[in-house]
């Protein structure tokens, strides 16, 4: 037994030593950390297992563990690469203007009218201004840039051709035909032509105001088309500034008597069309084309459909009655369109091979043969491309126009036939122009044909009837047709 007293050993017994308490809070801390831990537990094994069950989803990685999706989107099918303006490098006189087209050339080879959605600008708008349609108008001599550009989302691509604006004056106007005669409730176009002081001539027709002295007798609107109101007489005038032309529009009383349609009984295959055109005729003695103001059917539109203007379309073999009716007078006319079940077996693209000079046209035909032997002009029918844009465009109708010297593919195509040519566009330039026939002699109220053929510098000839200008010294004597000749 120690010789401390009782008290002071029960007070040394209970009152915990340093060590004990932090052998205490040691143990405190321990089970607080088993108690999280076992809290845990049933989570940890939860968040471990879930990957098993699912993967994980990475918002801008999409599904971690699986292969990303492949993009859906359709591939493009072409590039834009280029864009040709047309026409190149044109000439114009001062307060004139010139309608420029930009045609979208694609990787693919394929081809688009850009001319409404492209950019247009002119270098220098004091030679000449440009419309956001296209259409410069002259202002002073000198040359300017014409530029079309457009953004398909991967840059601008753009195109240009040169505007040449020549020092020379309006000195006339000339009006066609020369006082002419129609039937009241009938049109009359009429053909503006602009001589200037160096003696050439240009067609005016969509830039010259046009008036009627008397609107009671026969309205003109703005493209020089003459609808005859009542009988009587009127003055139609063409102005451009100061300068004007005129000439007399007759409106008379006579009736339409009969009408009678071109071709007559004409036979087409499937899936080709036919232009028909109504002539009227009249109490008088006088005949008009009233193809654009008779009202056009089909007796069974299951073999044949006709639109506004006459264009018939074979849809199925049989028989149908074509009718042009004038609505007025409830007369009408009629003939019988056959439809063959004749297939389309070749198209031959005329001419073959033709070479042009760069700024030139050449109007190429589409000949389609059928399986019954039969032939056909389909050229209104196919469709028209140019294997090279940037050498040559060439237009709905087959006509091309040469872009730079080069050779393209021109091809006709009607479904799975096709037929082609090539062109080759020279650099070559424009010498001479002979017509033909020289010096005719032709009766009053006849008309007379002329062609206009160019020989270039590399000696080669061309027919340019349809891109000259032409001209009458005296065209109250005898007018001339300012687009054919």
């Amino acid at each position: 037994m120690s010789s401390r007293s009782l008290p002071e050993y029960r007070s040394s017994f209970i009152r915990p030593t340093r060590s004990s308490r932090a052998r205490s809070r040691r143990a405190a801390v321990l089970l607080t950390l088993l108690t999280l831990l076992l809290l845990m537990w049933p989570c940890a094994i939860a968040s471990y297992a879930a990957p098993t069950a699912q993967s994980a989803v990475h918002p801008s990685l999409g599904t971690i563990g699986q292969p990303r999706p492949q993009s859906t989107k359709p591939l493009d099918p072409g590039t834009l690469t280029s864009i040709t303006v047309t026409p190149a490098d044109s000439s114009i006189v001062v307060g004139i203007t010139q309608q420029f087209t930009a045609t979208g050339n694609y990787s693919d080879g394929s081809t688009q009218d850009f001319t409404n959605s492209a950019t247009w600008t002119s270098s220098d708008t004091t030679v000449a201004t440009i419309s956001s349609s296209g259409l410069a108008t002259a202002l002073n001599s000198g040359s300017t840039t014409i530029t079309a550009s457009f953004d398909p989302g991967t840059g601008v691509v753009s195109g240009n051709t040169t505007l040449t604006v020549s020092p020379l004056v309006l000195t006339s106007i000339t009006v066609t035909p020369a006082n002419p005669s129609i039937v009241k409730g009938t049109t009359q176009q009429f053909t503006a032509t602009g001589t200037f002081s160096d003696g050439s001539t240009q067609d005016l027709t969509g830039s010259v105001q046009w008036s009627s002295s008397s609107i009671g007798v026969a309205t003109i609107s703005s493209s020089g088309l003459a609808t005859a109101v009542n009988t009587g007489s009127t003055t139609i005038t063409a102005t451009s500034g100061s300068v004007s032309g005129s000439t007399t529009l007759e409106v008379t009383a006579a009736t339409l008597t009969s009408i009678t349609l071109a071709p007559t009984n004409p036979s087409i295959p499937i899936g080709v069309t036919q232009q028909f055109v109504a002539i009227g005729h009249y109490s008088d003695g006088s005949t008009q084309d009233i193809s654009s103001s008779v009202t056009w059917s089909s007796s069974d539109t299951t073999v044949a459909t006709i639109s506004s203007t006459g264009l018939a379309t074979a849809v199925a073999a049989g028989t149908t009655t074509i009718t042009a009716t004038d609505t007025t007078s409830g007369i009408n006319g009629t003939t019988t369109l056959t439809v063959t079940t004749a297939t389309l077996v070749s198209i031959a693209v005329t001419p073959a091979n033709p070479t042009i000079a760069k700024g030139t046209t050449q109007q190429f035909v589409a000949t389609g043969t059928y399986s019954d032997g039969r032939t056909q002009d389909i050229s209104s029918s196919v469709t028209w491309s140019s294997g090279n844009t940037t050498v040559a465009t060439i237009s709905s109708t087959g006509l091309a126009t040469g872009v730079k010297t080069g050779i393209t593919t021109i091809a006709a195509t009607s479904g799975s036939v096709s037929g082609t040519t090539s062109l080759i566009v020279t650099a070559a330039t424009l010498t001479s122009i002979a017509l033909t026939p020289p010096n005719a002699s032709i009766s009053a109220g006849t008309t007379r044909q002329y062609i206009a053929t160019g020989t270039y510098s590399d000696g080669r000839t061309q027919d340019i009837s349809s891109s000259v200008t032409w001209r009458s010294s005296n065209p109250g004597v005898a007018p001339i047709s300012d687009v054919s000749g």
